[in-house]
């Protein structure tokens, strides 16, 4: 097969839940991600119960139990929302957003330019795909400046003490692009400040070349 017939593929593959990673999305559809977390927050998933962690995705039913202290940042996927949740509360994940059972409806801190779900291609099985090493392909849209909202998430995310969830959504949104080397400076952020985080050891075979 012609190589560029490969990046179509391989395209497809990227926005397509990871079905050619033989993992297709099952059961109820993820609303929304952790895209940062400090201190001990409990997810309640139905009749379990799990301590929040970095990159988990969150469905519709959740209960985040956030004690003092403890702070969590929440995307929604469908509207690129993003919530600060930093009170002591139960916040139960609902599709118009989250609410607190103290306070009722929620009001999001920001929209983002960008929020990509984790699912749709973290499954891929490994950096070749179709006998074609990832990191030598081209990136889509090579040339192509960033959206301005794009551009303006980047500037963040280069300054002191930027937000996780810049970090992460351009690493997601990279990836999608095909442009390794820009989404390996921003996933190595992530592992410094989440390194024992599920999501974070899912991505590693990405950059499972480089040296640390």
């Amino acid at each position: 097969m012609h190589k560029k017939s490969y990046i179509h593929l391989l395209t497809a593959c990227l926005l397509s839940l990871g079905l050619c990673g033989g993992h297709a999305a099952a059961g109820t559809p993820s609303l929304a991600m952790v895209a940062d977390i400090e201190g001990r927050i409990t997810l309640q998933h139905g009749d379990s119960s799990s301590e929040l962690q970095f990159g988990d995705t969150l469905v519709e039913g959740d209960v985040l139990t956030i004690p003092d202290q403890a702070r969590v940042v929440v995307v929604y996927f469908d509207r690129c929302s993003e919530w600060v949740l930093n009170k002591p509360d139960a916040v139960e994940i609902l599709a118009p957003g989250p609410r607190s059972r103290k306070s009722g409806s929620l009001k999001p801190a920001r929209k983002l330019p960008i929020c990509d779900r984790p699912e749709e291609f973290k499954h891929l099985g490994s950096q070749v795909i179709g006998g074609v090493v990832m990191r030598g392909l081209p990136p889509q849209d090579i040339g192509v400046a960033d959206d301005p909202a794009v551009a303006s998430l980047r500037r963040e995310a280069e300054r002191d003490g930027a937000s996780t969830t810049a970090i992460l959504s351009l690493m997601l949104h990279d990836l999608k692009k095909q442009n390794l080397e820009s989404a390996e400076r921003y996933y190595v952020r992530l592992k410094r400040r989440h390194p024992e985080a599920g999501l974070v050891k899912e991505f590693a075979h990405y950059f499972a070349d480089t040296q640390r």
